[in-house]
C-alpha cells in the first residue's frame, strides 16, 4: 500500500472516529437534556405531593362514604353569592365579596342550625376582625370573619338562614376586597372545603 493510500485510509479513519465521537458527544448531550427535565419533572411530582400531604396532615379528609358526605348539608352564609377567593392551600376558606355596593353591609347568615361558641369583636383578632364561631354538632363548626357588626352572642341558638351579622372589613382586609365575609368551615377540628357542602339554589 502506498503512502498516498495510507493517508488516506488513516485520514478517513479519522475522520469517522471524530464523526463517533462528535456523535457520542451529542447523544449524550441530549441524554443529559432528558434527565434534567425528567429530575425537574421527578420534583415538581415531589413537592405537589409534598403540599397536598401537608394539607392532609393538618386538615382533615373530606368524607369519602355517599351517606356521610350527605348528612352535613349547609346553605350559603349570604344571599348575593359573589366568591373573591377560593378554597386552596394557604387560604382553607371560601371569601364572599359584597356584589351591591349599594348595600353598605349585606346580611350574614347561619349556615345551620347551632349554637354560638365564640363571638369576637373590636380585635384584630389574628386577622379574623369581629368574627363569630358556630357548633353545628357531628364535629361540624362554622367561622365568620371580617364581620361589621355582630347580632348574636355565646349560648345562642341559631337557625339556617338567621342574620348573625353583617360584612364587613374588620382585621386583615386588602385593596379590593373590601367589604366582605372570610367564610371557614371545619370537621373535627380541621378546616375543609365549604363549597363541598353547600346546596345548590
Amino acid at each position: 500500500m502506498s503512502n498516498f493510500a495510507f493517508g488516506l485510509s488513516m485520514g478517513g479513519i479519522k475522520k469517522s472516529w471524530n464523526v463517533i465521537v462528535w456523535g457520542f458527544i451529542a447523544f449524550n448531550s441530549y441524554l443529559m437534556h432528558i434527565n434534567k427535565i425528567l429530575i425537574l419533572s421527578l420534583c415538581a411530582f415531589l413537592l405537589l405531593n409534598a403540599c397536598g400531604e401537608t394539607e392532609v396532615q393538618n386538615l382533615d379528609s373530606l368524607p369519602t362514604d355517599a351517606e356521610d358526605a350527605s348528612a352535613f348539608k349547609t346553605a350559603y352564609p349570604v344571599e348575593s353569592i359573589f366568591i373573591s377567593q377560593g378554597f386552596m392551600a394557604g387560604h382553607y376558606a371560601i371569601d364572599f365579596a359584597r356584589e351591591d355596593e349599594s348595600i353598605a353591609n349585606p346580611d350574614i347568615l347561619a349556615v345551620y342550625g347551632g349554637t354560638v361558641i365564640d363571638v369576637k369583636t373590636g380585635d384584630w383578632n389574628g386577622g379574623y376582625g369581629n368574627s363569630i364561631m358556630i357548633d353545628h354538632g357531628n364535629g361540624f363548626k362554622s367561622l365568620y370573619a371580617h364581620c361589621n357588626e355582630t347580632f348574636v352572642n355565646v349560648g345562642d341558638s341559631v337557625t339556617a338562614g338567621q342574620v348573625i351579622a353583617n360584612m364587613g372589613n374588620t382585621g386583615r382586609v386588602y385593596g379590593k376586597t373590601g367589604i366582605q365575609l372570610h367564610f371557614e368551615l371545619w370537621k373535627n377540628n380541621g378546616k375543609v372545603n365549604p363549597m363541598d357542602y353547600f346546596v345548590e339554589e
